[in-house]
């Protein structure tokens, strides 16, 4: 063998063994990403896809309230009467307006149904008035570049109680990189959000004139406000879904066991809701349960009680039903105590506009003689004594050294000093006496003397 044999046989022989060094080694490595826990690039990608397409609840206030107002404000520009000029004259089917309102929509919506800037109105609902929409269920589905939103609501009317609420279902498509939106809305009949199909192949939505968002981010305190401001609306437009949605069932039961019953009270406290405002609130978690206690400036309470951003329920009050600390405070204290606690409840009915309340714990005879049976006349007299004010019932040393037990009543003084003034404002404060029974069951039956004292 010469040797130019000798090294084209060597060469062989080494292409040979790193040949086979190679296809073991791949050989290892496929048996070692097939053993448990250890996934090929393609089951990565493949479970990041499953993960990525699943439709699941949304559950962050910031995203539920955020994609709330995107609709909000879709149907803003949809209000045909915002587009007035100074002459009276509309401009709601100007080019611009109709531009304002395509470039809103998702361009598989536009394609679908061949949507132009002449047929845009067909396709689209047109209100004459502004209308608001209030979210009542929301499910998302997740995508790598925009994420897909299931969205059932009620679209409210709070300036014409005469339109009735309309059901409200819609997709809406979120691009957080860019921060943009599209609106898809949904003209066949849902009947509830499963019959939503979700199904999101939208990569990227590019920014235009009318689909950006300018509010991205969620304080606590815009949720909050929004909350509240939600709140009032049903009450003003919808109250029945308040009433069978959203109000705490034992409350409801207590207070409200018939939706008339509800209607008379939001009719009677009217004033109570229209100053509904928050100035301080604080929340507690209890189990999965969070429980929020929101006040005003004149510590009037509201209370929300929440599983998550859309399962919610409210009480308006502690002092109708007596329970937990609160129930057993009261069980322990004394029946001195105990008429003062009540005198204090009945105070905070008043100053809420509860006038029902306040009227129905009083003795019948003193209602009906005072009164005529009627609670619009307790109210007005009421208003007239307290000017409407908000008082506070003064537990001092005057006022404890004032009481009295006669047969089953108990006779205490009472001084409420005004909270919503200042001394160099003036304002009055009310003295007077309280006649109560107590009943079992932290309830109480109860007559009143009131003498107004002015302030300088």
């Amino acid at each position: 063998m010469d040797k130019k044999e000798k090294y084209v046989l060597i060469f062989i022989i080494i292409l040979v063994i790193s040949i086979i060094s190679v296809v073991c080694t791949a050989l290892f490595i496929n048996k070692k990403n097939k053993e448990p826990g250890i996934k090929t690039i393609n089951q990565e990608d493949n479970s990041k896809n499953l993960q990525a397409y699943t439709t699941i609840n949304v559950t962050k206030e910031s995203e539920f309230y955020r994609v709330s107002a995107l609709i909000n404000t879709y149907l803003d520009k949809l209000n045909r009467s915002k587009y007035v000029n100074r002459d009276g004259s509309s401009f709601a089917d100007s080019e611009d307006t109709k531009k304002s309102i395509l470039y809103t929509l998702s361009e598989e919506y536009v394609n679908k149904n061949s949507i132009t800037l002449d047929n845009i109105y067909d396709h689209v609902q047109n209100f004459n008035t502004k209308m608001t929409f209030i979210p009542v269920e929301m499910k998302v589905m997740e995508g790598f570049g925009v994420n897909q939103y299931a969205v059932y609501g009620e679209m409210l009317c709070t300036t014409d109680t005469q339109i009735q609420p309309q059901k409200l279902y819609m997709k809406v498509n979120v691009d957080y990189k860019n921060e943009t939106y599209s609106i898809e809305p949904i003209d066949e009949q849902i009947g509830n959000m499963d019959d939503i199909k979700l199904e999101n192949n939208i990569k990227e939505i590019n920014i235009n004139t009318s689909n950006k968002i300018y509010k991205l981010y969620y304080t606590n305190e815009d949720i909050v406000k929004q909350k509240f401001s939600n709140i009032i609306m049903m009450n003003i437009a919808d109250s029945k879904l308040m009433y069978d949605r959203y109000l705490d069932e034992n409350y409801k039961q207590a207070k409200f066991p018939k939706y008339e019953d509800y209607q008379k009270y939001l009719e009677i406290s009217k004033e109570r809701f229209e100053q509904l405002d928050v100035y301080k609130y604080s929340t507690t978690q209890n189990g999965d349960v969070t429980e929020g206690r929101y006040s005003d400036a004149y510590d009037r309470f509201l209370y929300i009680y929440q599983t998550n951003c859309s399962d919610f329920k409210v009480k308006y009050d502690e002092y109708t039903i007596l329970e937990g600390d609160s129930l057993d405070e009261y069980n322990k204290s004394s029946a001195h105590d105990k008429v003062q606690l009540n005198i204090a409840r009945w105070v905070e009915m008043l100053n809420n506009k509860d006038y029902i309340a306040a009227f129905n714990v009083l003795d019948e005879n003193f209602r009906n003689e005072n009164f005529g049976g009627n609670v619009e006349t307790f109210k007005e007299t009421i208003e007239s004594q307290m000017g409407g004010q908000i008082f506070e019932f003064q537990n001092d040393k005057t006022v404890v050294n004032s009481f009295q037990k006669i047969n089953d009543t108990y006779v205490q003084k009472i001084v409420l000093k005004q909270k919503n003034t200042s001394d160099l404002l003036g304002g009055h404060d009310v003295t007077g006496s309280v006649v109560m029974k107590l009943i079992k069951g932290a309830k109480f039956t109860m007559s009143y003397d009131f003498d107004i004292v002015s302030k300088d």
